[in-house]
């Protein structure tokens, strides 16, 4: 469950890099001594008993000796038990922006026996500097999901700190190394253990995938890495699997979208993302005044669901614009006209700027406002031209631009 995998390791690697955003607005500090999590197959088996009761509360501790739980049911019975995961796993991690945690990481009692809607339990033992073990677990039960996750060896300890502050993975653990790409310590500096692929609906995968712990637009604060990294990826996968033409992606009641000859692989923009950060920042809500972006296009909206963590809201932010394809269609040519442009129902626009071929520049924002998120990002050179086409319809990456190059692999030209 690659979506699922993706939120335990990638938000442990920008909290560790100093990249997470504690309650009072600030960074929380990077850790000296975080270290990656391994896929526990054992762990797993005891979180997907605890799962398959349907309690919808914490298992007896004395079933789970040596590992501590985070529960949570979903009630969104649409989503797939990946999705459900995903969103039980945001609501953890998204703790730590909701109620925050003392600057130096301490975890004392007060921070243990805070009172809901204050908690902050359930990020911590995601974040416990040496919860090394990880299994996951859903359970489809009667009108809601439930998923489960245990940690060894635990974490939670009053008196004992989340983690150690102080400059990325300087002090790892004897019989670590820091992976400086992540900044986490692990055996050798070697990428996580995955559990075995599993075809069933129960199993959860978690900490496989790494986001880098490099800043790459230092000057823009308030964007973590991940969620660079959340953004770009995400808008790559969609293009990728949309260039593909293999039906996973639907155009309205026309069936399968068709295969793009020049599809371009996104790159992300410093600039761009200032540009996006600005606008996010105001919380109005509104599309930005066409002449503080000079050659870029926008796509913005409002995600009400403050329980979700930023990574979570951008994506959901990323489903609600691609889904217009599915929803509303366009012509099988592909071909953005004047009609299409002015639709009042069943716009597509905020989709045919991800899509765009060309639309080679991405630069993204996520502001926490007053009862919502403002998502924002950027496109250049912009799309959605009258008369233009979103791609040109051929076989698969037959047509990359001058200077481009097909990767087979994702039907990119790049």
């Amino acid at each position: 469950m690659e979506k699922a995998s993706l939120i335990p390791e990638t938000s442990r690697s920008s909290l560790a890099s100093g990249h997470e955003p504690n309650k009072d607005g600030s960074m929380a500090p990077p850790a000296t001594n975080m270290e990656k999590m391994v896929y526990d197959c054992s762990v797993e088996a005891s979180a997907q008993r605890s799962a398959n009761t349907c309690t919808g509360q914490l298992s007896d501790p004395s079933t789970r000796p040596g590992l501590k739980e985070n529960p949570n049911n979903i009630y969104d019975m649409s989503l797939s038990p990946e999705e459900a995961a995903e969103q039980a796993m945001s609501k953890w991690w998204g703790q730590l922006a909701r109620n925050g945690v003392p600057s130096n990481m301490l975890f004392s009692s007060a921070v243990r026996h805070r009172q809901p809607p204050n908690t902050v339990t359930r990020f911590t033992k995601m974040a416990w500097h040496n919860n090394v073990r990880l299994g996951c677990a859903v359970k489809k039960c009667s009108g809601f999901y439930f998923v489960v996750c245990q940690y060894g060896p635990g974490g939670n300890v009053v008196g004992e700190n989340i983690y150690n502050i102080g400059a990325t993975c300087s002090n790892c653990p004897s019989g670590t190394t820091c992976d400086a790409t992540v900044g986490l310590c692990g055996a050798g500096g070697a990428a996580s253990g995955a559990p075995p692929a599993s075809g069933g609906e129960t199993s959860a995968p978690g900490a496989t995938t790494s986001a880098p712990a490099t800043n790459t637009c230092p000057s823009n604060a308030g964007v973590s890495e991940s969620l660079r990294q959340t953004y770009l990826k995400k808008h790559n996968d969609l293009r990728s699997s949309l260039a593909k033409g293999n039906g996973e992606q639907k155009n309205g009641a026309k069936g399968p979208a068709p295969p793009a000859s020049n599809m371009e692989k996104m790159k992300y923009d410093c600039s761009v993302e200032a540009s996006a950060l600005k606008h996010a920042k105001t919380c109005d809500g509104e599309l930005s005044p066409e002449s503080s972006r000079p050659g870029l296009k926008e796509n913005i909206i409002k995600i009400n669901d403050m329980s979700l963590n930023e990574n979570a809201a951008a994506s959901k932010a990323m489903d609600k614009w691609w889904e217009e394809l599915a929803k509303s269609g366009v012509g099988q040519d592909m071909k953005f006209t004047d009609a299409i442009r002015h639709r009042t129902t069943n716009i597509v626009t905020h989709w045919s700027k991800m899509a765009w071929h060309n639309n080679n520049k991405l630069g993204c924002a996520l502001q926490r406002c007053s009862g919502f998120y403002f998502a924002v990002c950027q496109y250049g050179p912009g799309g959605n031209d009258v008369g233009g086409y979103i791609y040109n319809v051929a076989a698969v990456c037959s047509a990359c631009p001058a200077g481009t190059t097909c990767d087979s692999a994702t039907a990119l030209c790049g």
